[in-house]
């Protein structure tokens, strides 16, 4: 009974996610990959991060993050700045198009919130903040181990 109702709520989440798409459509001349994406809010969440730190985040060979960042880098997302401390180190930040990009992002969350989030009672929003969470908070304890 639990696997089958999981499933069927891993369903509709899917169904949400794609009736969000419609909702972010004017995010699709980015052309961002999935991959570019968690990168990209890696250095989002950090403003500055190594490209080693990045590996780790993404559980990536360093070269393998090092190709992302320099394609990334390439298209104008994210910029490279040598650590003064340490110059064998390089700093990731985001470049101008990545801040534009999530400007947009920012934007079209807003819209979302109030078109959809907003008719639902603070209760349902409480609850919902507190599943995501909790799986979350599971989901990286299991990545740990």
């Amino acid at each position: 009974m639990k696997i089958e109702t999981i499933k069927e709520t891993l369903k509709m989440m899917d169904k949400i996610n794609a009736l969000l798409a419609e909702d972010f459509q004017a995010l699709y001349h980015f052309e961002i990959t999935p991959k570019q994406s968690i990168l990209l809010q890696q250095v989002q969440e950090h403003k500055k991060i190594t490209i080693g730190e990045l590996a780790k985040h993404l559980n990536m060979s360093l070269s393998s993050t090092s190709q992302l960042v320099a394609k990334l880098e390439q298209d104008g997302y994210v910029k490279r700045e040598v650590n003064p401390a340490n110059r064998r180190e390089t700093f990731v930040k985001l470049a101008e198009k990545a801040k534009l990009m999530y400007a947009e992002i920012e934007s079209l969350d807003d819209v979302v919130i109030e078109k959809y989030f907003s008719k639902l009672e603070e209760e349902e929003i409480i609850h919902f903040q507190r599943f995501t969470n909790r799986l979350h908070d599971l989901i990286l304890a299991e990545k740990s181990k």
